[in-house]
């Protein structure tokens, strides 16, 4: 996958400006409300409308109900794209390995939290690899925009 060109510069949720690759996948902020016990969650999604498997499949998410437990937010991955891998790697770097929770989804253990959110903040594409089908890769291009903006929204 290639994510060096950018296809366009988009405003996102509350002025947030989110990046889309040439390959169409797209990071916004969203607000889902009535979740989690009632409260917000505000999150980061990635969005690929030619990928149907990866289109709002990748979340990182800013649970108000939480926030004091995970002030930095959580990587949340749906359980069809679990079968890709376990195992996230971004920019080819080191391999970490996600959790499994009770609702089937992946996300980052807790005490990884600062070192995934770094890494995405920082990369430009990633990968879940590790299982029975081939690996998913997605681009983090516009991920710190978008999780800005998600963080504010559950701020204010």
């Amino acid at each position: 996958m290639r994510t060096v060109a950018l296809a366009a510069i988009l405003v996102g949720l509350h002025g947030a400006a989110t990046a889309q690759t040439d390959e169409g996948q797209i990071w916004r902020a969203s607000v889902f409300q009535g979740l989690a016990g009632g409260s917000a969650v505000c999150a980061a999604v990635l969005h690929d409308p030619a990928d149907a498997r990866i289109d709002a499949g990748i979340h990182w998410a800013f649970n108000s109900a939480r926030s004091g437990e995970l002030p930095d937010g959580y990587l949340s991955v749906h359980p069809d794209l679990g079968q890709a891998g376990n195992s996230l790697v971004v920019d080819g770097g080191r391999s970490i390995t996600l959790d499994t929770g009770p609702d089937g989804y992946l996300y980052s253990p807790p005490g990884s939290v600062p070192a995934i959110g770094g890494a995405l903040r920082r990369g430009l594409a990633a990968e879940l690899r590790g299982g029975s089908a081939a690996p998913v890769t997605f681009t983090l291009i516009g991920f710190t925009a978008a999780t800005d903006a998600a963080r504010r929204a559950c701020a204010g």
